[in-house]
Formats: structure tokens, C-alpha cells, sequence
């Protein structure tokens, strides 16, 4: 790489992957970058309006609990409340979006008194509970599922006794169906308040099934703030570790504890003879975490003015530690910000990696007990940032979260999903504040800043959330291992997901050490996703995440609705009153539901191609199997109903909602998808909580279809459990810095991913900060719907080279077809005053393959000729390539042509006849054949196109003009700037840079610093302002030339040959054709109107354009011909796309009538 593009690489990616360095030389550490900090946003309207409040007693407390506690994989929040009541907090956040909460106000959850509070499932019926430490009566609530609890304490024979609750922590011993807790109490409160010590901790062990014996006392006890059940050696044995606030009134006393904690035995604490050491400090906090890399945890502990970081000096044979905060750089002693220089307070200390560069960050809380004059009123919390050295430094400021606030309990904790560690900080006496982690973005645009991996474990039996279990994590440089736990903190524990951050890794690879010590396999998983792990299966499942595609920040849409709606209400079959579009059959209301769901999500067409084919066959074979003859894709069971019309939309609305939850569940605007198809559930009066898949009742039938489609395609090779990415693909290609002059290329003939400063979608969603990787490069391996069998690995379609450079057949037209793409961009000048025939009358008929368009005589229907459509050219221009970019509403190809189906369904004129003749059909027969045989000819179109790609890698005409332009020109030696590979001149198009040329007046004039280079006459480029501007054509450098896209966006993240456009369209131009039988549209016109003024890339169109196609074909040529006016592909690309997307449409109808008919089993 050069050194010009890696000083460019490393200020878009932010960050420098570096292995976790042994100490070094001051040398060796000099020539490591400082790792990037992470801006935090505090979100002022999230819905979280609660303070931590209360007398001499709540100084300390404060804590907050992270937990998921109704199954939407969103974090919810239960704050503390001291006199105040208690908050239980339900998580409304749009993935990847700001974050929003609705408080859930209860008698059961809004107790007062509360210091803190940790989650568990105490009784593993996979529903969480919660612990709550009070000064008062400690209280277990049993979780009951959508943010519901119940009072436990007498069910579990638990005696919250009437203490002065602070600390909590819990593990389960082998045979145990409950766990044991520990309650650490803090003082012992005598009569009128007075205080004559430390009080008792306690220790809470299972008796059999029924719940709690009587309480063990812990003694001695010395004032407890924090407790963790830890494997500090690795041995399998979770002893207690005890931070205490010395023994208060007489510090002398009191110290630091390790507890032995075994099945049938006292508890004892280690002493000097078995390595213990005494450590006497104010403890508030335990943070343990394996920092160096040696297999065993090291412990932070906040304390005042002293904190420490234990790591064990002898190994794991005795617990024997030395300090190394100071040297660590994580001390902390006194505040790094402000003027107050006395000793600081410390309380929540927890780690975690908050810029995701494979390194574990610590945050501290900070803030005086209340008003104790030898110790900092001005406090901040810190924020310490690993360094390459292992050791750390301070990133608060540059992170934006000082404040002066007394932080007591806090949680780092993703609250939206998008793979960047938000915070959540409990203050004493003021509100909690919620700051939102904007990675490497500003406050309004987060962006992402390095890959990261979430990782969740379920085993059955007790303890179903692996508490006590390792979890390793290797990718790349990083390695990394985590314990499970509950408890340490100060009052806050979370339990959901464990964070991974992985660098630059793309990939990674885990590995559980579960309970019990049996050690799994390493399992691969992509990284930027979360992922549940199954004791016992070795396929990870995702969970929902802000993209499936990129790990990119959702932001996506941005519009005044806020957070999501709350959930839809349930409804009751017998007295609802259906709301839903009764004109519309059950599939069409599906279909119009999952193109919503693909408007929102990242516009990636192999995905949406196949959860559209999918979706289809579960609607169809949910048809299919009421009727003797027809043969289901998936799903090949017959059964009888007395109501077939009454089954049938049943069936088919489960089997539906089933297939389009699961796949988009995890999809950029996830949320809103989740929510309409409940909606459309709710508007049908179908109930969607019913699960069940036993039995032949339509719900049950239903879900069982969509299962049976789920399982099947699981493995189809679309990598769809691990985010649909590969890492095999490498570009034998540096990225192009778009935004500077030139390119270079090792190989003109292959792909060259863009680096963009800031890159979004076509429909909005910001896109990670760095170069782009390539989107699918697999594709051709995925399990196709009627393609033949492949003649080459991964390519199911051949279409044959496409034109190379250096190619002695083909050198001339790679050059001219470049130069053919920036020639089209000329055409988009709306001041040229040219104005173009647009009707079927010149626009149209051209024979497969080829741009020879004859136009038509007369319109079939009508028998008279088409009327002309004059317009500005550079209006067509435009709204050619922005209308067939990602269709009207951002549906990408696969969705558009949906969309053009259902218009023609709905023309007047139109009847269901199939192949043209015959009897009408019904509505929902017509449709579910319509989409099955549509959106299985799209899905293949998306695997021949693909296959290609990755087959051919070949280039996009932007690295081709610039490479070649920069070069120079190649038709004259004589001339200057000759190179053999450079641009042909033409004049008035391709121009050599001359003095004459730069002459004032000439046309030249403004180039006149680059006499000797090449110009085109083109596109100049997005204007400032988009609305109300225009790039204009005129004289440009070549090696600056852009094509008629967003700055933002450029060019598709995946290789030119061939377009995917121009396949997919072609193929569902075939089976329109086929299956209306006619290749012409419903009245022999099928139009779209753009509005004027509507153009997102530059200001226009000057007027309403109108687009007219008479046959599905010619519609399907306008839209692979788009990409060269926007300048993405040469005609190469488009006119051999539409001959593979012929092909896939003519087999996937003839496949999709086997299945009508019932002969496709007999074939």
C-alpha cells in the first residue's frame, strides 16, 4: 500500500488495529498509534426522567440494571431510586437510531428504598429476574415475560431480612436448580439511627426445588460495597471476592476478602498461609477482567483517592496479587479535568471495549459521598481507553462525558444495536443520564468505528444463561476472554449479550468453556453482528442488530416518528373486526408488506431477491397444500379444511409473518418491519403469538410451512447465519480515495473498491467509515429456484469475458466503452435545449442483447400509433438513472419489478387468465403462482448475476477512466501525455490539455494549471445544494471524473460484469410476458411519472417525465440502460446481463408450472 493511501486509509477507518503488545521498548511503543476515542452524545428526549435520591443512607446506592425483559433483544433499564421510587424502563430504541424509553410504571417494580439491582433467572424458566438491594426489605421479582413481575420472596423461600443492601453477586453449584446469592450489607442500623458497625453479609443457598434455607452469615464483615463470584484461578471453583469499605468507624479493622464458596461446606475466607494478602481500602467496586492476556482475570477496585488492579504475581496455585494501577496509568487518584486537585471518589468501575479496537477500555465513576471536605467536589468519571503498551489512557474529554454530576452505579451497555457501547449513568440527587456512543460520527451522525461481536449463551436446565462460563474470542491480532457473571459493580449489573470488540478483524471465531468445564468447539462467525450460542449446536443464531450487511449505523430514513411504536395488542378472533384491505388477496397484502420491509432496510438485492423467492414459496406451498393436484417447493403435505378460502389465507398469513419476522428481525429498520407485520396480523385478526406448529389448524399449518422454508434454506449458501458475508474475497485493487485526483490499479481489468469520506446508501443508511468491501462475492453458491446445474464453480450462467484491456480482441473496445459511459453523462446538460421522442413510437423493440431499438408502427390494443412524448433529453437522462437506481421508493430491482406486477394486476383492463387464456382466475390463486414464478426467476437472476461478479471481478467505469486518464492519451505517440493504455482522444469529447487549449476564452481555460493532462466533456459533479443546483456538463479532468450518483455513493460496493440491474429485470420481464401472455403491458402502455423537481442527485427534472414502455422488455432495457447514463456499468455489463436474466426467467417459468400442474416431484 502507499504511503499516500495509507495516511488516507487511516483517517477514514479511524482506528489502527495493533496487537495487545507485552511491554516493550519506549521505541516500539512510540511507533504505535493512539488508539481513537469514541464521542458519547448524551440524549436529553429518551424518555428516562429519574433521580437517585434520599438522606445520609443513599449515599451510597445507585445502581442500574441492564437487562432484556421482554425478548425484543433490546436492553431494558431498572434504575434505582433511593427515596424515590424505582424505574423499570422499556427499551423503544430504532436499531441503530437514538435511543428512546417508556417508563412501565407498576406496584411490583416501583418500590421505594432501592439501592440497586442485578438480573438473573433465578428460576431458569428463560424469563429474567430481578434482585433488588433495598434499605429495607431485599426483594426477589420473578420475571413473567413483556416487562411483567411478580413478588417472589415468599415462593423462594427468600428472607430479604430489613438491611442496608449494596452488594449482590450469584453463581450455580452443580446439582443446584436454584443458584446461591450473596447479599453484602453495608452498616447495622440501631435505634434512632445510630450505627454501632459493620453489618453481617450473607450467603443464600437452594434447598432442594423449592427455593432459599436460612441465611449463612458471613464473618467476619466489614462494611460490604461490592461482591463477585469469580473463577480468579481458573480452577472451576467461583470463590466470592469482597470489596469493603475498610470497617468505617474503625478502618483498622477492616480488608479486603476472598471467600471459599463449596457445595456442603461453611463458607471461609482465604487466609495468609493459603497467599492472601491484607488490602485495606475504601472498596466501592469489582470490575474483573482478563487484561493481559495470561487466561486468568485481573480485578479493578474502586476505591477513594486509591484504586487498584490486582493481577495474581504467583499463578493460579495461590490468590497471592500485586498492584499495577499506578503503573497501568489507571490509578486514578485525583481528577483529571478542573481545578479541584484533592483526591477523588471512585464508585461503578466496569470494563468493556468502547471503540471496538480489540482492546478492554475501563470507565469509572466518580463523584464525593456527599460533602466530605478533604475529597473533590468536582469529580469526573473516567474514561480509560486501552493502549497498544497494556497500559491506559484518559479519553473522558475527547469522549464528551464530563460533568460534575456524583456518579454512583452506571452500565456500558449496547442500547440500540449497532455494535457501540452506549452509557448509562445513575447520579446522586440530579437526573441519570444517557449518553449515546456516536462511534467515529458527530452527534448527528454516528458512524461505526471497528468490528465487534456480541455473543449470548443458553444451555438447558438450570443456569440456562451459562453463568460462569468463558467465553474466547480470537480474530485476527485479537484475543480475547470473557467470564460470565453476575455481580461486582457498585448497585449495577447487566446480563445480555457479551461485548467484543475486534478491530479491523472481519471474521472471528469463538470458543465457550461452559459451567460445568466442558470446553466447545471453535465455531466461525462474521463479525458486526450478535450471535446466540446453544450449548450443544454448532450453528450460531443472529439476533436483531442495526445491519445484517456491514455493521453500518441505521440510520436509516431519518423522519419525525421517533422511537418505535409500542408493541401491537393482541387481538381476539372472535369479537375482532377485520381491518385489512379486503380488495387485495392475502398474498398481495404480504408482498406489499415485505417491500415495505426492503424500503427499510440496506439495499442489498441478493438478499431481498431471496427473501422474496422464499417468502413466495411459503405462500404458495401454504396454497398448494389444500389443493390434490399442485406440488408444494418446501412444504409437500395435503391437507383438507371445510373452509379452503378461510385455511388458505390463514395459512398463508402465518406461514408469511413467520418468514418475513425471521429475516428481517435483524434488518436496518427492523423494529418498524416487526411492527407492520404484527399490525397486518392484527388488521386480519389473526392472533401472531400463536407459536405452534403441531396439528393441521391454518395457524399451526402455517407456522409449520414457515419453519420447514426456514430450515431448508438455512444452509443454502448464502451464509445467512453469519450476515450474509464472506472474508475470502480480497481486491487485488488498492481502494480509490474518490475524493482526490486518480486512481492506481494493479490490475485495470479488476474491481477496485472506493474509499469515500463519508458513504451512504442510496436510501440513506450511513455506511461504516473505510473502504469498500465487496457485497456478496459468494452468491453464486446459493441454492437457486430452476437454474441449471453450474459449468463452473459458483457461476451457474457463463456470459463469457467481458472486453479487457491488453487484450489484443478486445484492447479498442474497453477503451471506447469507457469513453461511451462518460459520453452518456454529457447527455445530462439541461441547458443544451435538445429535446428526444420517448414514446414506444422510436423507444423500444430492440432485439435481445442489443440497444438496436425499432420503436412500434401502432399500439396492439388500439391499433393506433403511439402518440410522441418530447421532453429535454438531459431530463430523460436523469430520471432514467435515478428512477431505476433502487426503484420508485428504494425497493432495490428485485422489489421494483413487485411493484411494476402488482400496477399491472391492478390496470382496468387487465384479466387473470393464465398464459392469456382460460378461465379468470381469483385474486390470491393468480398471485401466489404470479410471485412464486416472479420472485424465484429474480432470485436466480441474483445468483447468475453474482456468480459472475465474483467469478470475473471485473472493473467499474470509474476506475477505468480515471486509470486510463491518467495515463494520458493513447492515440498519438507524437502528442504529448502518450501512453499505450490511456484514453483515446475524440474531439469534443476526450481532449489533450494544451497551452492553446487553456488560452483565455478557449474552452480549456479554467484546466490551465494542467496543460499536458486529459479532459472530458462531462458531468461535473453534485452542486452544493441538490434542491435548487446544478453539477452541470462541461470540461473536466479525467482522472476527477464521477458518474450522475450521490457524492456519497459513487458506484455499488461489488464488481461491474455483469449488471444486476439489467438481470433481474429482464428475467422478470419474461415471466411477465409469459405468464400475462402477452409481452405487452395491459392496454399496450405501461408508464411511470416522475414529478418535476423531484431528483435527488442535482435539481430537476425541468418538468414532469413521464416513462413509457409498451412491452416488459423494453422496460427491462431502459432500466439495465440507466446504469450507463448514471455511469455505473459499460454496456458490456448490461446487454449480457439481460441474456443470463432471459434465461432465468424463461427456466424459472417453466419450473413454476411443474409445480401448478403437480408434475415438478415427477420430474
Amino acid at each position: 500500500m502507499s504511503a499516500r493511501l495509507r495516511a488516507a486509509a487511516a483517517a477514514l477507518l479511524s482506528i489502527t488495529l495493533t496487537t495487545p503488545a507485552v511491554a516493550g521498548s519506549e521505541a516500539e511503543a512510540a511507533t504505535l498509534e493512539a488508539p481513537a476515542v469514541p464521542l458519547f452524545v448524551e440524549e436529553a428526549a429518551t424518555g428516562v426522567d429519574h433521580t437517585y435520591d434520599g438522606s445520609w443512607q443513599f449515599f451510597t446506592g445507585g445502581g442500574v440494571a441492564v437487562f432484556d425483559c421482554d425478548g425484543d433483544d433490546l436492553l431494558d433499564l431498572y434504575l434505582a431510586g433511593g427515596t424515590e421510587p424505582a424505574g423499570l424502563y422499556r427499551n423503544t430504541s430504532r436499531l441503530g437510531g437514538p435511543l428512546a424509553f417508556e417508563q412501565l410504571e407498576s406496584e411490583v417494580t416501583d418500590l421505594e428504598l432501592v439501592t440497586g439491582a442485578y438480573p438473573l433467572d433465578i428460576d431458569s424458566d428463560g424469563l429474567l429476574d430481578l434482585a433488588v438491594l433495598r434499605r429495607a426489605e431485599n426483594v426477589l421479582l420473578r420475571g413473567l415475560g413483556e416487562c411483567a413481575f411478580e413478588r417472589a420472596n415468599e415462593a423462594w423461600a427468600f428472607d430479604g431480612e430489613d438491611d442496608w443492601s449494596t452488594a449482590f453477586s450469584a453463581k450455580w453449584e452443580p446439582g443446584d436448580a436454584f443458584p446461591t446469592l450473596a447479599v453484602g450489607d453495608y452498616l447495622e442500623i440501631g435505634e434512632g439511627g445510630t450505627f454501632p458497625g459493620c453489618d453481617e453479609s450473607a450467603l443464600f443457598r437452594p434447598v432442594g426445588a423449592d427455593g432459599y434455607g436460612q441465611p449463612e452469615a458471613l464473618m467476619p464483615s466489614h462494611c460490604t460495597l461490592s461482591m463477585l463470584f469469580s473463577d480468579w484461578d481458573r480452577s472451576g471453583r467461583r470463590d466470592l471476592r469482597v470489596s469493603n469499605d475498610r470497617q468505617y468507624y474503625d478502618p483498622q479493622l477492616g480488608e479486603e476478602q476472598l471467600w471459599k464458596v463449596r457445595p456442603g461446606e461453611p463458607a471461609a475466607p482465604y487466609t495468609r498461609e493459603e497467599g492472601w494478602q491484607r488490602l485495606n481500602v475504601f472498596g466501592m467496586s469489582i470490575a474483573g477482567q482478563d487484561v493481559t492476556g495470561d487466561g486468568y482475570p485481573e480485578y479493578y477496585l474502586s476505591s477513594m483517592a486509591d484504586n487498584k488492579l490486582r493481577t495474581l504475581t504467583d499463578g493460579p496455585g495461590q490468590p497471592t496479587y500485586g498492584d499495577s494501577a499506578y503503573r497501568r496509568g489507571v490509578n486514578a487518584s485525583r481528577p483529571f479535568h478542573g481545578d479541584d486537585h484533592r483526591p477523588s471518589t471512585a464508585w461503578h468501575a466496569e470494563w468493556d471495549d468502547v471503540n471496538n479496537d480489540g482492546r478492554f477500555d475501563l470507565y469509572v465513576a466518580k463523584g464525593n459521598v456527599e460533602k466530605m471536605p478533604d475529597h473533590a467536589d468536582d469529580d469526573p468519571s473516567n474514561l480509560f481507553i486501552g493502549q497498544p503498551d497494556e497500559s491506559w489512557a484518559e479519553g473522558a474529554i475527547e469522549a464528551g462525558i464530563v460533568h460534575s454530576d456524583k456518579t454512583r452505579g452506571a452500565a456500558l451497555a449496547d442500547l440500540n444495536n449497532d455494535g457501540l457501547l452506549d452509557l448509562v449513568e445513575v447520579n446522586r440527587a440530579v437526573p441519570v443520564r444517557v449518553w449515546r456512543n456516536a462511534g467515529a460520527g458527530t452527534a448527528t451522525q454516528p458512524a461505526p468505528m471497528g468490528a465487534w461481536l456480541d455473543v449470548e449463551l443458553s444451555q438447558t436446565g438450570p443456569n440456562n444463561d451459562a453463568i460462569g462460563a468463558w467465553i474466547e474470542v480470537r480474530a485476527g491480532d485479537v484475543e480475547a476472554i470473557r467470564e460470565v457473571t453476575v455481580g461486582g459493580g457498585h448497585v449495577s449489573g447487566g446480563l445480555g449479550p457479551v461485548h467484543f470488540g475486534l478491530g479491523e478483524a472481519r471474521e472471528a471465531e469463538v470458543r465457550v468453556t461452559w459451567p460445568d468445564g466442558e470446553v466447545g468447539e471453535w465455531i466461525s462467525v462474521a463479525a458486526d453482528q450478535r450471535v446466540h450460542l446453544e450449548r450443544g449446536s454448532a450453528r450460531p443464531v443472529a439476533l436483531a442488530m442495526a445491519t445484517d450487511m456491514t455493521g453500518a449505523v441505521g440510520l436509516v430514513r431519518e423522519d419525525a416518528e421517533g422511537p418505535v411504536l409500542p408493541p401491537v395488542p393482541s387481538v381476539d378472533p372472535a369479537t375482532c373486526v377485520p381491518t385489512a384491505d379486503a380488495d387485495r388477496s392475502m398474498a398481495r397484502l404480504w408482498d406489499e408488506a415485505l417491500l415495505d420491509a426492503i424500503r427499510r432496510d440496506f439495499p442489498a438485492p441478493t438478499v431481498h431477491a431471496r427473501n422474496l423467492y422464499h417468502t413466495s414459496a411459503a405462500m404458495w406451498d401454504a396454497w398448494a397444500t389444500f389443493d390434490a393436484q399442485a406440488d408444494g417447493v418446501f412444504y409437500t403435505d395435503k391437507t383438507a379444511a371445510d373452509d379452503i378460502d378461510a385455511a388458505r389465507d390463514e395459512a398463508i398469513s402465518y406461514a408469511a409473518y413467520r418468514v418475513l419476522s425471521h429475516r428481517y428481525r435483524d434488518s436496518a429498520g427492523g423494529p418498524e418491519s416487526l411492527r407492520e407485520f404484527d399490525q397486518l396480523m392484527a388488521d386480519l385478526c389473526y392472533p401472531w403469538e400463536v407459536t405452534t406448529i403441531e396439528g393441521n389448524e391454518p395457524a399451526a399449518l402455517g407456522n409449520r410451512i414457515a419453519a420447514t422454508v426456514i430450515e431448508a434454506t438455512m444452509d443454502d449458501g448464502s451464509l445467512e447465519a453469519q450476515g450474509y458475508t464472506t472474508r475470502d474475497y480480497v481486491a487485488v485493487n488498492e481502494p480509490m480515495i474518490v475524493q482526490e485526483p486518480g486512481t492506481f490499479m494493479n490490475d485495470p481489468n479488476r474491481w477496485q473498491p472506493l474509499a469515500l469520506e463519508i458513504s451512504y446508501t442510496q436510501n440513506g443508511q450511513l455506511l461504516p467509515i473505510g473502504p469498500q468491501e465487496f457485497i456478496g462475492p459468494h452468491w453464486g453458491e446459493v441454492t437457486s429456484f430452476a437454474l441449471p446445474e453450474p459449468p463452473k464453480s459458483g457461476m451457474p450462467i457463463d456470459p463469457g469475458d467481458p472486453p479487457y484491456l491488453h487484450d489484443e480482441a478486445t484492447d479498442a473496445e474497453f477503451k471506447e466503452k469507457a469513453i461511451e459511459v462518460a459520453t452518456y453523462s454529457s447527455l445530462l446538460d439541461p441547458s443544451d435545449g435538445v429535446t428526444v421522442d420517448i414514446s414506444p413510437a422510436t423507444w423500444g423493440n430492440a432485439p435481445l442483447g442489443t440497444n438496436d431499438r425499432a420503436g412500434y408502427e401502432f399500439n396492439p390494443w388500439t391499433n393506433l400509433p403511439y402518440e410522441p412524448v418530447e421532453v429535454p433529453r438531459a431530463d430523460f437522462g436523469r430520471v432514467l438513472a435515478e428512477f431505476w437506481a433502487d426503484g420508485p421508493d428504494s425497493e432495490t430491482p428485485p422489489g421494483h419489478w413487485n411493484t411494476l406486477a402488482n400496477s399491472v394486476v391492478d390496470h382496468p383492463e387487465f384479466e387473470r387468465r393464465m398464459a392469456g387464456s382460460g378461465p379468470e382466475l381469483d385474486p390470491l390463486e393468480w398471485d401466489v403462482k404470479m410471485y412464486l414464478a416472479l420472485n424465484g426467476a429474480v432470485h436466480d437472476a441474483a445468483i447468475a448475476a453474482w456468480g459472475a461478479k465474483g467469478h470475473y471481478d471485473y472493473v467499474r467505469p470509474i476506475s477505468m477512466i480515471r486509470w486510463m486518464g491518467g495515463l494520458g492519451q493513447s492515440s498519438d505517440p507524437e502528442l504529448p501525455s502518450y501512453h499505450p493504455d490511456g484514453l483515446p482522444l475524440i474531439e469534443g469529447q476526450v481532449e489533450l490539455i494544451t497551452e492553446e487549449t487553456t488560452a483565455p476564452g478557449e474552452r480549456h481555460e479554467h484546466l490551465d494549471d494542467h496543460v499536458g493532462e486529459i479532459a472530458i466533456w462531462a458531468w461535473s459533479g453534485n452542486p452544493g445544494d441538490t434542491e435548487s443546483e446544478l453539477g452541470g456538463v462541461g470540461w473536466i479532468r479525467a482522472v476527477e471524473w464521477v458518474p450522475y450518483q450521490m457524492s456519497t455513493f459513487v458506484t455499488p460496493a461489488f464488481a461491474g460484469y455483469v449488471s444486476g440491474h439489467s438481470t433481474f429485470s429482464r428475467a422478470a420481464a419474461e415471466v411477465l410476458a409469459a405468464i400475462t401472455g402477452s409481452e405487452y403491458f395491459p392496454g399496450g402502455l405501461g408508464s411511470w411519472t416522475v414529478p418535476a423537481g423531484s431528483l435527488e442527485f442535482e435539481s430537476g427534472p425541468s418538468q414532469d417525465i413521464e416513462l413509457q414502455w409498451a412491452t416488459y422488455y423494453d422496460a427491462a432495457d431502459q432500466a439495465g440502460l440507466s446504469r450507463l447514463y448514471g455511469g455505473i456499468h459499460v454496456e458490456a455489463d448490461d446487454l449480457r446481463g439481460r441474456v443470463m436474466g432471459a434465461q432465468c426467467g424463461k427456466d424459472a417459468w417453466t419450473l413454476a408450472q411443474t409445480y401448478w400442474d403437480g408434475t415438478a416431484r415427477a420430474s
